[in-house]
């Protein structure tokens, strides 16, 4: 997809989210909500800030979107 609503018209069952830091989580998060439906999960591998997992469950309940977030994520490439 070529930007977050091209993304979001795929009727998406779920969608992951990872990004820098929570600032740039909460800015997607935002835009998000407008355009995903209760429908879709959220699953949230970003690192966050003290608070930002707590900001970003109060952002999603708004449209009752799930989200789940994990503590720890181990990333690896096979060739």
């Amino acid at each position: 997809a070529k930007d977050i609503e091209e993304l979001c018209n795929k009727e998406l069952d779920a969608l992951f989210l990872c990004v820098t830091n929570t600032p740039i989580a909460i800015s997607i998060a935002e835009k998000l909500l407008v355009l995903l439906t209760s429908k879709t999960l959220i699953i949230d591998i970003t690192t966050h800030n003290q608070n930002g997992s707590k900001d970003m469950d109060k952002i999603f309940a708004k449209k009752k979107i799930r989200l789940r977030k994990t503590k720890k994520c181990v990333y690896f490439k096979i060739n």
